[in-house]
Order: structure tokens, then sequence, then C-alpha cells
């Protein structure tokens, strides 16, 4: 999700977008943006068919089982990238790649949609939650949709060059998805900063969290500017003069990510240099950021750290201490019998 961050960044980087070597740094991210999703599609599901229960302990717990918002979202990058610089700059595949990126995005669109509603259902009927444990990761779910929303942006201008029709459907299923994501993103907020004061900074690594809002935010603003102009082009309205509307840790770099996208996408749409530089300051940030993870990931990957399930983790010492305690009953048991 974090390294479709960087790839997009680079396609859409204000100084020189549409020169070769911006469009290789943003096909390299890509790359291995892809190798990434398939390798750990396939690592997730060799250990849901091995270990079939750990799915129901997954989805249980308080804090892992909201990640699975970032699956979508990681995909939703393959496709922006994929429709803006493969289809578009490259021209690969022509019609039947674009409308099998389409096909990929009413698919990612669907799991956006379950990853916001029965998953936040589930938060309120099967997990534990309290308001001095609440972190703003309690958002990933939902902002899933938004980001999907934003995926249709990118795809309908693109669409409308073959069916008007086929165009307007998404951006019309994009702009109720970035709606419903924005509500139950501002409700959680709301409740987030309730939080804040009354308890004060989340402890220790959990600080990091904090960071989480600025990505339904700053995703929501560039995907009511893609929107905007997508919906601008395709119907026949008139807007009048105004220059406004003429104008067309993983988790943390995704987010400095698209605040540093919607500031580079304010600079496209006002023609404004302060975001230009500001954008370009953001996005360098965001690559610095994105390289220390990586190598963080790397040593994590070596030490095998990163392979550990936080949910597997608790059941092990639940049942580590529930043999503790049958020991020491057994013990105590045996005593009263010798005597």
């Amino acid at each position: 999700m974090g390294t479709g961050a960087i790839s997009i960044l680079f396609r859409n980087f204000p100084y020189g977008s549409d020169t070769l070597p911006m469009r290789v740094f943003s096909a390299i991210f890509f790359f291995l943006n892809l190798f990434l999703f398939i390798l750990f599609n396939v690592l997730t599901l060799t250990r849901y068919i091995i270990f079939p229960d750990i799915w129901s302990i997954m989805i249980r717990h308080p804090v892992q089982s909201l990640y699975i918002g970032t699956y979508p979202m990681g995909a939703a990058t393959l496709i922006n990238v994929s429709v803006s610089l493969l289809y578009s700059n490259w021209h690969i595949g022509g019609k039947p790649f674009l409308y099998t990126l389409w096909a990929f995005w009413w698919v990612d669109s669907a799991i956006s949609v379950l990853c916001a509603f029965p998953m936040v259902h589930i938060m309120m009927t099967k997990q534990d939650h309290a308001l001095n444990r609440m972190t703003a990761i309690w958002i990933l779910p939902v902002v899933a949709s938004i980001v999907a929303a934003s995926s249709g942006g990118v795809l309908a201008p693109e669409l409308a060059k073959y069916s008007t029709n086929h165009a307007l459907l998404t951006l019309t299923l994009s702009l109720i998805m970035v709606s419903i994501g924005e509500a139950l993103a501002v409700m959680m907020l709301t409740v987030y900063f309730f939080r804040l004061i009354v308890h004060g900074i989340p402890q220790g690594g959990s600080v990091i969290s904090t960071f989480i809002p600025l990505g339904p935010m700053s995703q929501g603003g560039y995907c009511v500017l893609l929107l905007g102009t997508g919906f601008r082009s395709i119907l026949p309205l008139s807007y009048g003069k105004s220059e406004f509307l003429r104008a067309s840790t993983t988790g943390e770099i995704i987010n400095v990510g698209v605040y540093a996208n919607l500031t580079i996408e304010l600079y496209y749409t006002l023609d404004s240099p302060f975001f230009r530089i500001y954008g370009c300051i953001l996005a360098g940030a965001t690559l610095v950021l994105w390289c220390g993870v990586f190598v963080r990931t790397l040593m994590f990957v070596r030490n095998g750290a990163i392979f550990e399930a936080p949910c597997l983790e608790e059941i092990d010492m639940a049942r580590s201490e529930k043999r503790k305690e049958d020991a020491g009953n057994g013990h105590a048991v045996g005593n009263v019998t010798s005597r």
C-alpha cells in the first residue's frame, strides 16, 4: 500500500512527471508493489488453508482484524498506476486492458464496502473495545471505500473515451462510496478526538496512529477533486467563468502519501506555486519514510518477526496461563491426597 503510494507520487510529481526517468521510477515501484501484493496474497492464502481456524481468531482480534481494510487500498494503488501509466502513457493493452482494470475495480469496490459495513458490525458485536484503548486504526475499514472511489475517479476519464454511460456509472458509484466513507470516518474521528481529550495521547508505539486521520481527510479531498473533474468533463453543465472550476509506519506512508497527492492535485487544479512546492516537499518526505520502513521491514523478515500474528500470541499466552493454573491445581490436589 505504501509502496503503491510512492509509485503514484512519482507519476503525479509536479516537476517532470512526463519525463522518462519519472515514468521509470513509477514503474519500478509499481512492479515492486505488484510483486509484494501477489507474494503476500499467496502467503496469506497458504496460512488460512493450512490453519483455517486462524481466520475466526483473527477476525475477533480488536486490532489485527482492522487491517483488513488495507487490502483493497493496496489493490487500488495498483489499479491507479495501471490506468495512469501503463494504459494512458505507454498504451499497453488497449481497450481490453482498460476494461479488465474496470472489472478489478468492481471487485475492489465490493471488498471495500464489505470492509466498511460488516467489519464495523463485527467491531460492535464480536470484539472487545474500550474508549481508553481506542486508536485511529478504527478508521482503516471505512477508508477503503474512499480509496476505491478515488480509483473510480482515475478510471472514469479513460472509460469516457469508449462509453459515457460506463464512465458516468463509475463516477456516480464513486461519489456514493466517498460520501459513505467520509461520513463514517468523521463519526469515528469525533469519537477519537473525544478519546484524546479524556485519556490523552496514546502511549508507546501507538502514538504513531495519530497520523492515520490524514488518510481519510486527504484521500477524500483528492477523490472529490477527481470526481468533480470527471463529472464536469462528462455532464453538459456550465460552471461560468470560474478559474477554480475550469482546471481539471506502511500505514503512515499511505497517509502522508495521500496528503502529498492531494497537495499536488490542488496545484494542478489551482495552478498554485505554493501547492507545487509544498507537494514536492511532502512527496520527498514520503519517499524518505518509505525507505526507512522498507529497511526496517527487511530486518523483520530476516529475524522472522514480521510473520508473527498478534492474535495467535494472545491465544498462546492464554493457553500458557491455563497450563500453569492446571499444574498448580494438580500440585495442590496431590498435596491434599498425600496428607
